[in-house]
């Protein structure tokens, strides 16, 4: 069991460019889904979140929360490809307010996510940069859809999907070509710069 783990820990990868051609059944992302909602640890058995599933079923939706994963970067803005994975997962306050359990339980969930697609091989990625210089119609549209009240109500959008390791792809929406972060398999996620014994402890 435990060499099951270590292939499946090592499996997973951050990935922000997507094969679109595969269709990625629904069936497969509730069986995710709800092995996070039976499994992962909770504070009194409550979510403390929600959790929105989105398919390109709404592509209005998906491309407006392709514009709201923009972000800053050396005097130029960049889009986050991970939002153009065959579904997103949008994890969202369940409160009006962010409080640290929200921010606990997502990530214990997220990740979870993350293994239980890598198990299956499927890949995520993880998205946490925004930036809320929308238009009116998509910011209106992203809260009524989400039935949120805030954008900031959003705190980690997820890809989930077939992860393919190019340097760009197509918006299946816009058309437009995507820069990607090629992913190889020299280069994984868990070469950590900083080495353990600088931030883990025993005593």
């Amino acid at each position: 069991m435990l060499e099951s783990w270590d292939e499946i820990i090592k499996r997973r990868r951050q990935y922000d460019c997507w094969d679109l051609s595969k269709e990625l059944p629904l069936e497969t992302v509730q069986e995710i889904l709800y092995e996070a909602h039976t499994f992962a640890a909770k504070k009194q058995n409550e979510p403390h979140m929600e959790i929105m599933a989105i398919s390109y079923d709404d592509p209005k939706l998906r491309d407006a929360l392709w514009n709201y994963s923009t972000f800053w970067e050396r005097n130029q803005t960049t889009t986050n490809g991970q939002t153009l994975a065959n579904y997103l997962i949008v994890f969202i306050t369940k409160h009006h307010h962010r409080t640290p359990i929200n921010y606990i339980h997502i990530g214990i969930h997220s990740d979870f996510i993350a293994h239980a697609a890598a198990a299956r091989g499927l890949q995520t990625g993880f998205c946490k940069c925004t930036d809320d210089d929308l238009t009116d119609d998509q910011k209106n549209y992203i809260k009524q859809q989400l039935n949120i009240d805030s954008l900031g109500n959003i705190v980690l959008m997820m890809g989930l999907g077939y992860g393919l390791e190019n340097e760009s792809m197509i918006h299946p929406i816009t058309g437009e070509i995507v820069k990607c972060v090629s992913r190889s398999e020299t280069e994984k996620d868990y070469d950590l710069e900083t080495p353990p014994d600088q931030y883990i402890k025993f005593f």
